[in-house]
């Protein structure tokens, strides 16, 4: 499939993130909020996710890495990527929270199960 079809993405991506904008940027909690504002956010939250999840999956569809490796294949790679990155930093990262434990307001502890709780 062209660029030239595929166009709609783009517009769809920009409303996106202009409405990810508006809806962080409004305040929570406020009880001087007016309703209707506070009815936007909500509207807005209700759909900029899985618009987001959408337009990852239509260009997921039309790449050409997907079209030429079998699904779990694919996956594995995903997983080496992504994933393995993702624990390994995380787990790096949990020495230095252990050291500088007196000037953070969590709850820290040197174990397996605390661990565990910052990876996930």
């Amino acid at each position: 499939m062209s660029k030239r079809n595929l166009g709609f993405i783009n517009y769809a991506y920009a409303i996106g993130a202009i409405l990810v904008v508006l809806g962080h940027s409004t305040p929570t909690g406020s009880s001087n909020m007016p309703l209707f504002i506070d009815n936007i956010r909500t509207f807005i939250y209700c759909f900029h996710m899985p618009l987001f999840f959408f337009i990852a999956g239509v260009l997921l569809r039309y790449t050409t890495k997907f079209k030429k490796k079998p699904y779990g294949m694919f996956i594995k790679n995903k997983v080496k990527r992504f994933l393995i990155p993702y624990f390994v930093f995380s787990a790096v990262g949990f020495f230095p929270k252990i050291f500088l434990s007196s000037l953070v307001n969590d709850e820290v502890s040197f174990s397996f199960k605390y661990l565990v709780t910052i990876v996930f």
